[in-house]
């Protein structure tokens, strides 16, 4: 079966620019125009039969455009989109975009479909950021920053690292290192601003010493708590920068003879299924991509029925959740 990316190759051009012309729409010269319905009819191209009673009538099928390969945190993006559009009987379409040329062949499928409205869903803040073509269609923004005045919907990485920092400080910790991810992602920058924030209140000193940048693995965050556990004054609480860096930390601490959370206690951040399998289990802050999916989706269906969003910017916090790898701080 010969696609529009069939063409699109043959002809050197996007896939978007075939979609164009085979549709007669705007942006594309008469010439070139005339060239791709040519070489579509040559190669035996047919438009899909859903495309075109698309074409007809106002559809409630949405696209939703997830920045990688499936794994917990599209899926928790995806579940909650999931959740709204069974309440409202909306249709649903997926498309792994895990380059910018991914992402516009999905939008030109979508554009081709004549679908209601997209649904654009980052698992990092800044990946795929900036200007954004003109879109025929409305678009919601999850966990993205683009300089368009599109709907997006965002957490509040600094306020949960608060969070974070703050139920350590309640337990009488004093002493707190922070093992974080690296330090082009906005995700670190936020969380370590919340960390040190919540310490400046409290009258705590941030000890660089006890300050770790990694790549959010585990194998980065064994290697540096290794290092912060094991001098010869360490701090009594850590936080993780994510749920998966935290087994890398209960590893160094089993290997260094320490006790969690006797000895030491450690919090992380995201709320990943690894937390209740762990021993103890994690405490940790909740990253809410569910609750972020199904208001993206929620946003998307109002533009669609003309609805105005009061606000460009949607925030959905996290929230602190306690387990039992937190407790009070031991050291006299």
């Amino acid at each position: 079966m010969i696609t529009i990316y069939d063409i699109a190759q043959k002809m050197g051009v996007n896939p978007s620019t075939v979609s164009r012309a085979l549709r007669g729409a705007p942006g594309t010269s008469a010439a070139l125009r005339e060239k791709i319905q040519k070489a579509a009819q040559e190669m035996g191209y047919s438009p899909n039969l859903m495309a075109r009673q698309l074409r007809m009538k106002t559809t409630s099928i949405i696209g939703v455009i997830l920045d990688e390969e499936w794994n917990w945190y599209s899926g928790a993006i995806a579940g909650g989109v999931q959740s709204y559009a069974r309440e409202k009987d909306i249709q649903l379409i997926f498309w792994n975009a895990t380059s910018a040329a991914d992402q516009e062949a999905g939008l030109a499928v979508f554009e081709e479909m004549r679908i209601g409205g997209v649904v654009f869903a980052s698992t990092q803040i800044g990946e795929h950021s900036g200007e954004y073509p003109k879109l025929p269609f409305p678009a919601v923004f999850v966990n993205r920053i683009n300089s368009s005045k599109t709907s997006r919907i965002m957490t509040d990485d600094m306020e949960g690292a608060m969070f974070a920092a703050e139920h350590l400080l309640s337990l009488g910790h004093r002493d707190i290192g922070f093992i974080n991810g690296p330090e082009y992602s906005i995700h670190s920058l936020n969380r370590l601003k919340g960390v040190k924030k919540a310490l400046q209140d409290a009258g705590v000193p941030f000890v660089e010493d006890w300050y770790a940048k990694t790549d959010w693995k585990e194998q980065a965050a064994y290697e540096s708590a290794l290092r912060i556990l094991g001098g010869s004054i360490r701090p009594t609480a850590l936080i993780s920068g994510n749920d998966e860096m935290a087994i890398g930390i209960y590893d160094a601490a089993r290997e260094l003879g320490l006790s969690i959370p006797e000895d030491v206690s450690v919090i992380g951040y995201n709320n990943h299924t690894c937390c209740d399998y762990m021993r103890p289990k994690l405490s940790t802050v909740s990253l809410p991509l569910w609750e972020m999916g199904r208001n993206a989706l929620e946003a998307v269906f109002m533009k669609m029925n003309g609805k105005e969003i009061q606000k460009d910017k949607r925030i959905v916090n996290g929230e602190l959740i306690v387990r039992e790898s937190t407790g009070p701080c031991l050291r006299k």
